[in-house]
């Protein structure tokens, strides 16, 4: 992945993770953690709507309270120091890693193709 010098303008983040937050409301409310959110498992439409993808490691916590003792799942870059200390998931962890994922929007790191769309 590439820098895009200075990253997306602050009202794009804000646009951006009000999206994903309104995505994460609607699978937390469901007690599905996601687990993995970063800049690249979340896409835009051709109306500039952030939308969740890649639900490869999620886990509803109805099921397991841990991801099962299997060891770490998501990406390490983006996890929450309880899952890695731990190897537990929960709301807050998503909502850690879209904090990690605000500041990589802000310094240009990792959804390149967002910043080229969004900064036009």
């Amino acid at each position: 992945m590439d820098n895009v010098e200075g990253g997306l303008k602050e009202a794009y983040i804000a646009a951006v993770c009000a999206d994903t937050v309104m995505g994460l409301v609607y699978l937390h409310k469901k007690n599905i953690v996601h687990n993995d959110i970063k800049a690249s498992n979340i896409l835009l439409t051709d109306d500039g709507v952030a939308k969740i993808a890649d639900f490869g490691v999620s886990e509803q916590l109805s099921q397991s309270v841990t991801n099962g003792g299997g060891g770490l799942v998501g990406t390490p870059y983006w996890m929450a120091p309880e899952v890695i200390a731990n190897h537990k998931s929960d709301f807050p962890s998503d909502i850690w890693s879209l904090g990690i994922t605000a500041i990589e929007l802000a310094e240009g790191f990792g959804m390149c193709f967002m910043c080229v769309l969004l900064n036009k």
